[in-house]
């Protein structure tokens, strides 16, 4: 196994993305793409993805982990952030990744966002048929309010004065959700997805839910999708990972995707 760090031009975007590729000693011409969670919870999946990328990486899969324009490695600021163009990006990392590496087929993997994100992305694309969402957020809208009660409870309990939940960047305004300001494009896209709405068929999707969700909300999303594909609800009792420290043992989680591959 070896790993590939490089940045990737988008054309149609001229977006700049970080890109770490996991290679396989021996290739089964398979790649896994994993996309992120936001906010402070893409932090605290880090350790979790390597472990789960060399794991699938040693059963032979290409895992390709990148960032999004305006986070992580990838060029861009914070505010820059554009989920709408992010969709072109992953459209051409996809061919690259397909060409460069002679792949011929693509798994996703996501998590909470990112799950999301993924979903979204399939439903643009015959070719992925198998997808991984690990505790997707399903209502953006609620995500959204349960991330701005936790900033109003996080300056409550610190102590600190209320700060303006707007702020004002080159003449935008941005909502700051501590530290991370999010566009008006970016609060629409997150605000309407729907995760229970969301239409594909013909693929097998592996849910994992953790403790975060909803199980209203998980059962009407299983109840949706399994009208035209395989659906697999897996419920585990292990960390949440996206609220507590990094170094939380995630082996249970990693068993199950693995143990996912042969169903």
């Amino acid at each position: 196994m070896k790993e590939e760090l490089f940045f990737l031009t988008v054309p149609t975007t001229s977006h700049k993305i970080f890109c770490h590729v996991h290679c396989p000693a021996l290739s089964n011409q398979e790649a896994f793409f994993f996309f992120n969670p936001i906010l402070d919870e893409k932090q605290n999946v880090q350790k979790f993805q390597v472990q789960a990328a060399r794991n699938l990486c040693n059963l032979n899969y290409f895992v390709i982990r990148f960032d999004y324009f305006g986070t992580g490695d990838s060029a861009g600021e914070l505010y820059e952030m554009d989920f709408y163009k992010t969709l072109l990006d992953i459209e051409y990392l996809f061919d690259y990744i397909l060409k460069e590496y002679n792949v011929n087929s693509i798994k996703l993997l996501g998590v909470r966002f990112g799950a999301d994100l993924a979903a979204v992305i399939a439903t643009k694309f015959a070719f992925i048929s198998i997808l991984f969402l690990i505790e997707p957020i399903i209502k953006g809208l609620r995500y959204l309010i349960e991330q701005r009660f936790r900033r109003k409870m996080f300056f409550r309990i610190t102590g600190i004065p209320d700060r303006e939940d707007l702020i004002g960047i080159n003449g935008r305004t941005f909502e700051d959700f501590q530290g991370c300001p999010l566009s008006t494009d970016v609060l629409k896209f997150i605000g309407d997805l729907n995760l229970d709405e969301i239409s594909f068929k013909n693929k097998s999707v592996f849910i994992y839910s953790i403790s975060t969700t909803s199980k209203k909300l998980m059962n009407n999303v299983v109840s949706n999708l399994s009208v035209s594909n395989k659906i697999i609800l897996t419920e585990l009792n292990c960390p949440e990972f996206w609220t507590t420290a990094e170094a939380k043992n995630m082996t249970i989680l990693i068993d199950e995707i693995i143990n996912s591959l042969t169903l």
